[in-house]
């Protein structure tokens, strides 16, 4: 499995390190932590497997409460 930089992203997701064809989205995610989330990429045209992890800032403060995104998201789930 290859680890790949960002800056590989194609426009609709990111492209096959091997093949160069564009992935739409990856097979699988894994939140790492609060800065890092990493993601699997699997190329059906080339059988080919990589990984993504994109970082973010450390002083990234959420605009909206867990309490919000609950009512917001869930709301029509427990009405």
């Amino acid at each position: 499995m290859t680890k790949t930089a960002f800056r590989d992203r194609h426009v609709h997701g990111m492209t096959c390190q091997q093949c160069g064809k564009g992935l739409i989205a990856p097979e699988s995610s894994e939140f790492v932590n609060e800065q890092c989330v990493r993601h699997l990429w699997h190329c059906i045209n080339c059988n080919a497997e990589f990984e993504m992890s994109a970082y973010f800032p450390a002083d990234t403060n959420s605009k909206i409460s867990d309490e919000e995104l609950r009512k917001a998201f869930l709301s029509d789930l427990t009405e």
